[in-house]
């Protein structure tokens, strides 16, 4: 600070010094204050970095001085009385200053806030308001005093004061982290306050070369600017360019480069705003490039333009260790990328009980860290660092672990959303169970066809939800809400898959009849598979025989699995399969309990038999062996045996293919009906049963014969009451008619039943499956084609047109007589689309795509449950859903998270904490 006394006028100059990221620039004094004091020396008491950016307070006389505000490095001073104030006052002025301190508290938060108001940077002033006070800042300090000695504001009043002068500034400052600002080479555009990187970009380019001197026109004297004052002519004939002179084509004003960038009290017009007197051009140039300003602004300008082309800005120094610790940290995140994907995919744990390197129990994921350190020489650095408590973060602890997991499944899923949105339709298919917690879980997955250079289908795991509810209603809820937070469209669902429970199937309050009711284009299409196992079930509680063959199979398996001498038994007469147990929910699975005693009855019978002479065996054992020996001789069960496996072997081949995700409608349906021929054409095949079963009757040396059990005579009262004794058949006929027969039927009755939706389903798109085979009568073919038409639409919404469908096969039929390998649905869209044929069967490429999207299993949501079992188990059970979820997506859909590229959310998330490293660091 420094004084002025000039006629008894007070002056008080604030020393301004203009901070930047290249360059620090003196500033001269401002403001003017009249008063009748004499002047002495006034030091600032707290000094800031920018004395545009805080309040001050300025000591004269003993007393504080207050600085109303700063307006882009203006002082603006207010004297305090000479008088002594009263008690009063005194308190009014400490309530004012409480309250001022209590507006700045917050000062720094809101200069940092990028969408408020007028924001000044601490490199940012305009050339007019570093020149003295004009008469409008004489008005405001004038009216300033006279409110100073005018009536004294009350304490209420003084509460309800906005005791400071907001900054104003004619535009809003532009975002420092742009990559290049938005700024053109013409001064007279440039904005009153120039950021640091609009110095530098302005710098970098120079001053423009002006050429288009015939465009100049003529000023009121006849004058125009002249290219000859482009050059400095000295006296020994010379001529020297005057790099630093530019000419604004939008005024027809020139400027001085140098001086209109850095030269923060300018006193010509060169670098205020232009000069445009051509008369006096000549001298004024002359005079200009003398002055100590200009020589200073130039000093400045040729400083900085060095350092930029070097890149030797303190700027690009932070630059660069900032770049270097980023690659670093990108390549530390992209190996623990890889650590998480290994985990996630094999569903491994992470998380130990130690959260420290070389620890015991420090978990899968930092010993995992600590082995790649051995043989890679990014990690080994990561861990010496940790270890030498160089480095204060390492980013392996368990919320960094999370955030990856996290970023990585949120990355695979929005890539699945991607895809769906170029396929549009899908399907849901949902399923339900519970977890190790005890708390229901829906399993949520779509279908859909995806559209890449192969056209294929598939079925995308999206995650669990936890069910509070079982109902059809908080189910619907539950599905609505889990699309509208993945940002997918329900009008664009063509199809539901669900198991054949009563929430998710019922006709009245199910989840596909509320479905159906806000959707009608949403087709139901109950679970294939769940329906063929309860056409087993029903088979297998039809007749005692089928009832006693699987209680026996159970119990062989109990038998030999409760003791570890008794397996021993078991596996030294059986070399090759060994008894399995029964599945109680999916029966097409017991065809592995039946395989082994089908084909190794001998070996079991010699197996129960050992284990009945075994010294020492409790009497209950060698009862239950003895008992089922006898069991494995008896015809009957021999010949339900070959029955049951025979079945089973079918319904487990047809269930198995149509678990396949590829497996559309009409290929499902086709195997059920081939399933249904076996069943008719196998109820006359029981000749054929004889010899198997006597076959096996023979290797265990038994009679092969139906055992005729005496039936218990009923004793008769009277005469005339019939005789019982009514049934001449024989064994073999009787079993035959009771067992074998009425087994048949069921399974006969069951799959017709069961499967009367599929058969609709079938029937409205089977026409589209097999172009060569479809009907020749055009009316037939448009009759399939408006049956279509109307199953999909909805009100006056329709996915195709019939009739333009129906002339599309017509003529695609004709392009498809010389393709042999065009034979599915799937093969005729891969046509389409390799040789971009969907402008001209734009309604044939959208059926297709609806035939392929409806769901036929549910297999789908069975195979995540799995995952959840081997994610959530019970040393895991407090895990959180979100990280649940997560894992999931990672181990379901790991092909997906295979094939991304996280260089881009590495870099991301690197600079992040490169930064953060740094700052914590402070730069070490």
């Amino acid at each position: 600070m420094k004084s002025i006394q000039d006629r008894g006028t007070f002056a008080i100059a604030v020393k301004c010094f203009r901070v930047s990221r290249h360059y620090i620039v003196p500033s001269s004094p401002l403001l003017y204050l009249n008063s009748n004091s004499k002047c002495k020396d006034v030091p600032l008491l707290n000094s800031t970095r920018d004395a545009g950016h805080r309040l001050q307070f300025i000591q004269y006389k003993g007393m504080f001085l207050k600085t109303f505000g700063c307006l882009a490095g203006n002082a603006l001073v207010r004297m305090a009385p000479k008088k002594k104030l009263s008690g009063a006052e005194n308190l009014k002025k400490k309530i004012k200053r409480e309250l001022e301190f209590k507006k700045g508290a917050n000062a720094l938060s809101k200069f940092l806030q990028k969408n408020k108001g007028s924001i000044i940077n601490d490199n940012s002033y305009s050339s007019e308001e570093l020149l003295p006070s004009t008469s409008s800042e004489q008005n405001i300090t004038s009216s300033l005093l006279a409110t100073t000695s005018s009536e004294q504001p009350t304490i209420k009043h003084l509460e309800n004061m906005d005791i400071s002068i907001e900054f104003q500034s004619t535009e809003l400052v532009s975002n420092t982290e742009s990559s290049e600002p938005s700024i053109n080479s013409d001064p007279a555009t440039w904005p009153s306050f120039l950021t640091s990187k609009q110095i530098d970009y302005i710098v970098v380019t120079g001053p423009e070369i002006f050429t288009e001197f015939s465009s100049i026109q003529l000023d009121h004297e006849k004058r125009h600017f002249s290219e000859i004052h482009f050059y400095r002519h000295l006296s020994n004939g010379e001529k020297l360019v005057r790099r630093w002179l530019i000419y604004s084509k939008s005024t027809g004003k020139i400027f001085c480069f140098c001086c209109k960038l850095f030269d923060r009290t300018p006193k010509s017009n060169l670098a205020i705003c232009g000069f445009s007197d051509w008369h006096n051009v000549s001298a004024a140039l002359t005079v200009h490039e003398k002055a100590p300003n200009h020589f200073k602004a130039y000093g400045t300008w040729i400083e900085i333009e060095k350092r930029l082309k070097l890149n030797k800005t303190i700027d690009a120094e932070h630059q660069r260790i900032t770049n270097m610790e980023t690659d670093y940290w990108v390549k530390v995140l992209d190996r623990l990328l890889s650590v998480t994907l290994y985990l996630s995919k094999n569903n491994l744990a992470f998380r130990g009980s130690s959260d420290k390197f070389y620890t015991q129990s420090n978990g899968n994921f930092l010993s995992l860290v600590e082995l790649l350190g051995k043989y890679d020489h990014v990690t080994k650095e990561l861990l010496l660092k940790t270890l030498s408590r160089e480095k204060t973060v390492h980013y392996c602890s368990h919320s960094i672990q999370n955030e990856l997991i996290n970023l990585m499944a949120n990355k695979v899923l929005e890539t699945i959303i991607d895809r769906l949105r170029a396929a549009r339709y899908y399907s849901v298919i949902l399923d339900c169970t519970p977890d190790v917690s005890h708390q229901e879980q829906l399993s949520f997955t779509l279908r859909f066809v995806n559209i890449k250079k192969k056209i294929e289908v598939k079925e995308h795991f999206i995650g669990f939800k936890t069910v509070e509810s079982s109902t059809g209603l908080s189910l619907t809820d539950l599905l609505l809400k889990t699309l509208a937070e993945k940002n997918i469209s329900f009008q664009d669902c063509r199809g539901q898959g669900y198991d054949n429970g009563a929430n998710m199937k019922g006709q009245k309050k199910g989840v596909q009849a509320r479905v159906l009711s806000m959707n009608p284009r949403a087709t139901f299409v109950p679970c294939n598979c769940h329906s063929l196992n309860l056409v087993v079930s029903d088979a297998a509680s039809c007749s005692i025989n089928s009832i006693t063959v699987f209680g026996v199979l159970q119990r062989i398996y109990v038998l030999f699995s409760s003791s570890v001498n008794r397996w021993k038994i078991l596996t030294d007469n059986i070399k090759g399969l060994t008894v399995k147990p029964l599945s109680d929910t999916r029966w097409e699975s017991r065809i592995n309990s039946v395989k082994v005693v089908r084909f190794q009855t001998e070996q079991i019978y010699n197996a129960l038999i050992k284990l009945s002479e075994v010294e020492n065996i409790d009497a209950g054992t060698r009862h239950e062996a003895v008992s089922l020996a006898d069991q494995l001789t008896d015809f009957k069960f021999l010949i339900s045996l070959v029955v049951w496996y025979d079945i089973l072997f079918q319904v487990n081949l047809v269930s198995k293919s149509m678990q396949a995700k590829a497996m559309d409608l009409i290929n499902g349906s086709n195997m059920l009906k081939s399933t249904l021929e076996f069943i008719k054409n196998y109820r006359d095949q029981f000749d054929q049963i004889l010899v198997k079963a006597k076959a096996i009757a023979d290797e265990l040396g038994v009679d092969s014969e139906i055992k005729v059990v005496r039936k218990r005579i009923k004793k008769k009262n009277f005469d005339y009451e019939r005789s019982d004794d009514t049934d001449h058949r024989t064994a073999v006929e009787k079993f035959k008619h009771e067992f074998f027969y009425t087994l048949m039927d069921v399974v006969t009755t069951s799959l017709t039943h069961r499967f009367e939706i599929l058969k609709i389903h079938v029937d409205l798109w089977n026409f589209l499956y097999d172009f060569k085979n479809a009907p020749e009568n055009e009316n037939e073919l448009l009759k399939h084609c408006m049956d279509l038409h109307n199953h999909l639409k909805d009100g006056s919404d329709s996915d195709i047109d019939g009739v333009e469908l129906c002339t599309e096969i017509v003529n695609v039929k004709q392009l498809l007589i010389s393709c042999l390998d065009v034979s599915s649905p799937l093969n005729i869209l891969q046509y389409i689309f390799d040789y971009e044929l969907q402008d001209i069967f734009p309604n044939l490429w959208i059926a297709l795509r609806l035939l392929l999207t409806l769901p036929v299993t549910v297999a789908s949501g069975e195979r995540s449950f799995s995952k959840l079992k081997l994610i959530k188990t019970y040393l895991r059970s407090t895990m959180a859903n979100e990280r649940l979820v997560s894992l999931s997506v990672l181990s379901i859909e790991n092909e997906i998270a295979a094939e991304i590229d996280f260089s881009t959310i590495i870099r991301s998330f690197a600079e992040r904490k490169s930064r953060k490293v740094l700052i914590d660091n402070k730069f070490k």
